[in-house]
């Protein structure tokens, strides 16, 4: 489309955001969002070096006038006269800000400095000051120390490696640093996969809970997030399942959760069998009907897993694994531990035993659902006395 105002106004809103290019000005484009809101990007290749900017909001820039800002642009970049940044701070916020880069990396940033252990799983805190200095020794330092001391997963702590090596690649084209340590960081990871001298953590975090970690949260934890570690501790139910758990999918008198097929990741129904202390916990949360955990219920999806993260270092679906893993170790069979945790059985071996275990003997499996589920609870109440204090 050639742009004019005549042809910007007539451009309707659709409820979906979609793009329009200029015919006239070869990676110029004006964004409609679903709302109506007019924004000008340019997005193009200049002098080698790939570029994406936001010019600012129609109609407050003109056609003319981000026609100009592209020229601009095409004069500016890459001629500028380099220099060397002070700090890696300095030069990722610049990165930031130039390549017009989502910004959930900064939060993921700040999310990183809050975390209990201290100021040292900053993004940047453990590698040199001067981005020239940087070596691959010492990202594999900061990996070593991401994965012993924070929550975060393998694919987190991947992207913020890979967001780095964009800085460097970013800079490195326009001149302002000469090397890129996280490229070689990459590329020896790569080389190197499948031997003994791969690059990793010497101790990766584990996926299920130790006896300190579950003895730790009880102590530091209260009100809802106390009865959500609890419940997820007897039940084996996922985040979701947890946090928007209504009184109308509780019924004190079978002693069950039932869950609708809307409310599961198999988009399967799902009844659970509650053990005597599960009982205990919801039937106070009962009264007035509604959701059990009204401020979590409240809350965005990842807040539970931030605060169980920012606590106790840990997240919700390690709880699950660990509640697989002391069901395993009591005894307990495999049907009754998949029925429990509500796994889609897949078409072989034991897990055809679990569809066979499911359909002819659906009575009885609640029955023994709660009686290992009563072990469990014994059990986690011996180890640690708070377990089974009702609030």
């Amino acid at each position: 489309m050639e742009f004019s105002s005549i042809t910007i106004e007539g451009l309707r809103t659709t409820g979906q955001r979609y793009t329009v290019n200029d015919n006239c000005t070869k990676g110029l484009h004006l964004r409609v969002e679903s709302s109506g809101t007019k924004t000008w990007y340019f997005r193009g290749s200049i002098n080698g070096i790939r570029v994406q900017r936001r010019l600012g909001l129609y109609p407050r820039i003109s056609v003319r006038a981000a026609r100009r800002e592209v020229a601009s642009l095409r004069e500016s970049v890459g001629k500028e006269n380099p220099k060397p940044f002070k700090t890696l701070d300095e030069m990722f916020v610049s990165y930031l800000r130039h390549a017009n880069v989502n910004l959930s990396v900064s939060r993921m940033e700040r999310s990183l400095r809050k975390h209990p252990a201290g100021a040292d799983n900053g993004i940047f805190s453990v590698l040199p000051d001067r981005p020239e200095d940087v070596q691959v020794s010492d990202i594999t330092q900061y990996v070593d120390i991401l994965h012993s001391r924070t929550s975060l997963a393998d694919g987190s702590i991947r992207n913020m490696l890979t967001m780095m090596k964009r800085t460097y690649s970013y800079w490195m084209l326009r001149g302002h640093v000469q090397t890129n340590p996280f490229a070689v960081f990459f590329d020896l990871n790569r080389s190197l996969r499948g031997q003994d001298q791969m690059i990793k953590p010497s101790e990766p975090r584990k996926r299920y809970l130790a006896p300190e970690q579950i003895d730790m949260a009880l102590d530091v934890l209260e009100g809802e997030l106390f009865d959500i570690v609890r419940l997820a501790l007897l039940t084996g139910c996922r985040r979701e399942e947890l946090r928007l758990l209504h009184a109308s999918e509780i019924c004190l008198a079978e002693g069950t959760i039932s869950f609708p097929a809307e409310r599961k990741k198999n988009r399967k129904p799902h009844k659970l069998a509650l053990c005597a202390l599960a009982h205990r916990i919801v039937a106070p949360r009962l009264f007035g009907g509604g959701y059990l955990f009204p401020t979590q219920a409240k809350n965005q999806k990842a807040a539970l897993t931030r605060a169980l993260s920012y606590k106790c270092s840990f997240s919700p679906h390690d709880i699950r694994r660990t509640v697989s893993r002391d069901l395993g170790l009591m005894g307990c069979p495999l049907p009754i531990i998949s029925k429990i945790l509500s796994h889609t059985p897949r078409e072989d071996g034991v897990a055809q035993v679990t569809m066979d275990y499911a359909d002819e003997q659906s009575n009885h499996r609640l029955s023994d659902q709660r009686i290992w589920l009563d072990k469990l609870a014994e059990k986690y109440t011996t180890a640690f006395p708070r377990f089974a204090v009702i609030v």
